[in-house]
């Protein structure tokens, strides 16, 4: 912002045309620090005013020219003499600041002016901009007299905000802190530095000497010198009714802009009056968004009335969905209340919007009296409980209420509090349970004691579900297909899969199995056959049992309950897949899962994204995969340690393979969680304490390695393949060949052939045992594995031919998105178009070919309901392809991709090394791309080659580092390459201003740049 200000006002300096700037942005936002800084660097005589200013003032602070014409001499007289008015003067004014050439007039707080005074200052301005050499820059929190310029002063990015607060402490702060800082404050520098002041006067933020620490504040608060810099900034909002009450329909229809107006009940011009009102006091911006969300959190403190009346001017238009947080904040009596409530229900419930119906009946409830509601909130519960248990646990309390279902909500709240990890409050809820109960509920209590272990999900849990079971048989003649589930999965973890037979095949033959219990049983099937290793088996069950639900989902008929089933089957089948290596069904299937369990709000998507996590690592797309492993691995630590071990394994496998920076590390770390949680007689075990050999002996760790070695052969009989690697690291390598050839016909290892295969290629560099492996792996699609083998012989990728494809049509991404077919400009404009392919292009460069449909939804409608986003998103597919061509965008099993045909700018970069291909910022007009990794990517690619360049092409060098440096303006490596570039080039000058406007820039947040150094000769 400043640099272009700068050549727009260096431009008076040689006396040419006038202007009229303003700078626009809301309070605290840096408006007077920009201003006052860019005057600091200019060679212009200056002074600043505010917009209010009186006669008195002006004549005080404003410097005489040395000689002014008669008519405006006069007009300063009368000025003084009172004998005019300072509004009723403008054109003497604006000769005045004429006079003054080269003069620029630091005017402040236009917003604050009388429509007198900006009429007078925009008369000043119409002139300057006639003249030479003159010139207004403003600052205003709204919207400005026509003659200004507006330049709107866009808030820090995350990044920047970062930067400015560990300048202001002089060294890095907690993560933690800048994450509750980041959000409150959005990018406004004042607020930034505000937050940063409470916290540490709190004590939430202190340093003990040398580090800084961090503590959650109690009470989210904000700043009391923000609180009444927004209040005062409202002040004049909320001294006027009407533009009050715009405000707070404002603030409560968030993105719903086609019920403001209606809401106000205003005509149109009145209504524009408020809007516009709220614009110049920079309350809204000139989106009509509100300008900072603590200016809504401060006027809802201090507006209920406001708030009251919009909230019931809302629900009168508002839909459905809106109206239990309206009638909280209209207060209106109970019956009228309620009326709405159930006109509202019944109206999401036609839509198939079940869990907000069920949010706005639990609103009801709260209206109803006690012997009305009680049993209602246990029905209602039941159907909650799958969407939200800890509000349906809520409801429990309230149902308790009602003799006649007290027991059977305290064994359900006791259950539900178990499946959220709450094993004591479900212990001391089973204790609340009278002593006198029936038979029946008493055998219910047992059942539910039997949840309530299983819930805990570790041997010794398993071990006491199978106890209560074994010790009670008169609860297997009660107990249900959930029941009969968990019974079968505690056998079944604990090895016993002949006794978990018996009792599915029990619950199999139950008669009058409704359709969710027989879901239920098919999932417990599909994971018997999982356990047994027959994939196959259980691929076929968890169709089955899809084609029993999908019937009813598609026809809009399935309960929560059977949507719920429907969902796990196809997470059963995603898994199976992934154990079949059938990675690409494996990703559709737990795709739809999620779709299922996002479109019917059903909660928690961990079990399908770890199977998207699985087959990702399979497929050798290890960024996305840890994305999602790392995600859920706190959740499982709490509430599902039973997946833990097998989660840990994937970690050590990931990292193993991708082998990155510290990635082995992680490995062995990951190996050895795998070996302490995981059962001794479990795959997992065995494959984690084999693979830490390898680890081991990577590390020199040679003794631990052999004390593996000989672990395993006492506990299985023969000797691990990964002996190999200790041989190798003992100088015997014809040793480590041998045992790898024997290893390759042993059927312990058949499951591994493939890796000792890699480790074969990388002991003897095999080509011909090379190329034969790595068409094996890309024919199983075992990219991890092939990401290994081309790491073992990069040359297999630089040597093989490229194939010929149609390559006729070209995106060019390094710089801002332009189309060609066979060398021919294709103008294409549709912003959400090239959106969807700027996104496209990035994958590509992470070898993420694809991305799902469900995050295109997000990302490109992210305000719409789902069935309308992809309506809308199956039309701008058609539409693409009509303007460029069927083969440029194809449909994957989960999503879209570029077509097979397309080439793109930046991969032809990275291959090339072609500079002429950069023309100005990485995708420059789609936001710089939404890809981080892909970003890194590219311009680390640019980086590479600038500094292999400085020397030997330093014009280009120059070109490039200042393209990166237009990226990444508070990069301080992009600045030194473009000083050393310039330099190299003999642009001692450019290289000199590039780096005083990056000194100050940096100056603005608090990193100092060394001076500029005489001269270069060497690149550092």
């Amino acid at each position: 912002m400043i640099d272009s200000l700068e050549q727009m006002l260096s431009s008076l300096a040689s006396r040419r045309n006038g202007l009229a700037i303003c700078l626009v942005g809301h309070a605290g936002i840096g408006k007077t620090h920009t201003a006052e800084l860019l005057l600091k660097k200019l060679p212009l005589r200056s002074c600043k005013l505010h917009a209010t200013v009186t006669t008195e003032q002006f004549l005080k602070l404003v410097p005489r020219a040395a000689r002014l014409p008669s008519w405006v001499a006069t007009t300063v007289q009368r000025l003084e003499r009172n004998e005019v008015a300072l509004p009723s003067a403008a054109n003497a004014v604006a000769a005045w600041f004429i006079g003054l050439a080269p003069f620029v007039l630091h005017l402040e707080d236009v917003h604050e002016a009388s429509a007198e005074q900006k009429t007078f200052w925009n008369a000043v301005a119409k002139d300057i901009k006639a003249a030479r050499g003159v010139g207004i820059v403003a600052t205003s929190r709204g919207v400005l007299p026509s003659e200004f310029e507006a330049l709107p002063l866009e808030v820090l990015s995350s990044d920047a905000s970062e930067a400015l607060l560990v300048a202001k402490l002089g060294s890095a702060m907690p993560r933690a802190a800048l994450d509750w800082i980041l959000p409150r404050a959005g990018g406004n520098p004042l607020f930034l530095l505000e937050f940063l002041k409470l916290l540490m006067r709190q004590g939430s933020l202190w340093n003990d000497g040398a580090v800084w620490h961090w503590r959650v504040p109690d009470t989210d608060t904000m700043p009391r010198s923000l609180e009444a810099l927004i209040e005062n900034m409202l002040q004049p909002v909320v001294m006027d009714e009407v533009v009050s009450r715009v405000l707070a329909l404002r603030i409560l229809i968030e993105d719903q802009l086609e019920l403001w107006q209606p809401a106000s009940q205003l005509l149109n011009e009145a209504f524009d009056k408020a809007c516009l009102f709220l614009q110049t006091n920079g309350v809204l911006n000139a989106n009509l968004a509100v300008s900072h969300p603590l200016f809504s959190e401060v006027f809802c403190q201090t507006q209920p009335q406001s708030l009251q009346f919009a909230a019931r001017r809302l629900l009168q238009i508002a839909p459905p969905s809106m109206t239990a947080n309206l009638l909280v904040l209209a207060r209106l009596e109970t019956e009228e209340a309620r009326g709405m409530l159930e006109k509202a229900i019944a109206e999401l419930e036609e839509h198939n919007l079940v869990r907000q119906a069920l949010y706005l009946k639990v609103q009801v409830l709260e209206l109803m009296k006690s012997p009305e509601r009680a049993r209602l909130a246990f029905d209602l519960a039941l159907v909650l409980v799958l969407h939200d248990p800890k509000a349906a646990i809520g409801l429990l309390d309230m149902a308790i209420e009602a003799p006649d279902v007290m027991v059977e909500a305290l064994l359900k709240k006791a259950s539900w509090l178990a499946t959220l990890g709450l094993f004591d409050d479900a212990k001391r809820t089973l204790e609340l349970l009278p002593k006198n109960l029936t038979p029946e509920q008493s055998g219910h209590k047992i059942l539910a004691e039997i949840g309530v272990w299983f819930a805990r999900r570790d041997v010794v849990a398993f071990r006491h579900t199978v106890e209560l079971w074994e010790n009670h048989p008169e609860v297997h003649d009660v107990a249900n297909a959930s029941e009969f589930r968990i019974v079968t999965q505690a056998y079944m973890y604990l090895g016993n899969t002949e006794l978990a037979w018996h009792w599915i095949r029990v619950a199999e033959s139950l008669p009058a199995n409704s359709l969710t219990a027989q879901a239920i049983i098919l999932n417990s099937i599909c994971n018997l056959h999982k356990e047994e290793k027959q994939y196959q088996k259980a691929i076929e069950v968890a169709k089955r049992g899809i084609a029993l639900l999908e019937p009813q989902v598609e026809a809009g008929l399935a309960d929560a309950n059977e949507l719920r089933q429907c969902e796990a089957l196809w997470g059963n089948l995603a898994s199976a897949y992934v154990w079949e290596n059938q990675f690409g069904q494996a990703i559709f299937a737990a795709q739809k899962a999620i779709d299922l369990s996002v479109r019917f709000d059903l909660g928690d998507t961990m079990v399908s994204e770890l199977n998207l996590a699985a087959a990702f690592r399979r497929l050798g797309q290890f960024d996305q995969a840890e994305h999602y492993f790392l995600e859920h691995l706190p959740t499982i630590l709490i509430s599902h340690a039973v997946f833990l071990p097998h989660l840990y394994l994937h970690l050590t496998m990931l990292y193993s393979q991708r082998a990155g920076s510290l990635d082995e590390m992680l490995a062995m770390k990951y190996a050895r969680e795998t070996i302490r949680t995981a059962s001794t007689d479990s795959d997992d075990y065995k494959l984690a304490k084999r693979k830490l050999i390898e680890l081991e002996a990577r590390f020199g760790n040679l003794e631990t390695a052999e004390k593996l070695v000989e672990e395993i052969e006492l506990e299985t009989g023969f000797i691990p393949w990964q002996h190999a690697f200790i041989l190798e690291r003992e100088n015997s390598q014809g040793a480590a060949v041998k045992a790898l050839l024997e290893a390759q016909n042993e059927p312990h290892f058949i499951e591994e052939k493939e890796e000792i295969e890699l480790e074969l290629v990388r002991l003897t560099q095999d080509q011909t045992l090379a190329l034969d492996l790595e068409q094996r792996l890309k024919n199983k699609e075992l990219g991890g594995l092939l990401f290994v083998l081309h790491r073992y012989m990069p040359e297999l990728e630089q040597t093989k031919p490229v194939p010929s494809v149609a390559a006729t049509f070209r995106i060019a991404n390094l710089g801002s998105l332009q189309f060609e077919r066979n060398g021919v400009n294709i103008k294409y404009k549709a912003e959400k178009g090239r959106d969807l392919l700027g996104l496209l292009s990035e994958l590509r460069l992470v070898k993420q070919s694809e991305i799902s449909q469900l995050e295109l939804l997000d990302l490109l409608y992210p305000n719409l309901e789902e069935s309308a986003a992809i309506s809308a998103l199956q039309q701008l597919i058609y539409r693409l392809r009509t303007s460029l061509g069927q083969e440029v965008i194809v449909r994957t099993p989960t999503g879209y991709a570029l077509g097979a045909e397309v080439q793109t700018d930046a991969e032809t970069f990275l291959q090339t090394a072609d500079s002429n291909l950069w023309r100005g910022v990485w995708l420059a007009d789609v936001g710089g791309g939404r890809d981080s990794m892909a970003r890194n990517r590219i311009y680390q690619a640019l980086t590479a080659f600038i500094e292999n360049s400085i020397l030997k092409m330093p014009l280009e060098a120059a070109r490039l580092a200042l393209i990166w440096l237009e990226a990444e303006p508070y990069e301080v490596e992009a600045v030194m390459f473009a000083r050393d570039a310039m330099l190299a080039a003999g642009d001692t000058l450019g290289a000199e201003r590039m780096y005083s406007e990056a000194q100050v820039r940096f100056h603005e947040v608090g990193v100092q740049l060394n001076p500029l150094e005489p001269k270069t000769t060497n690149h550092r």
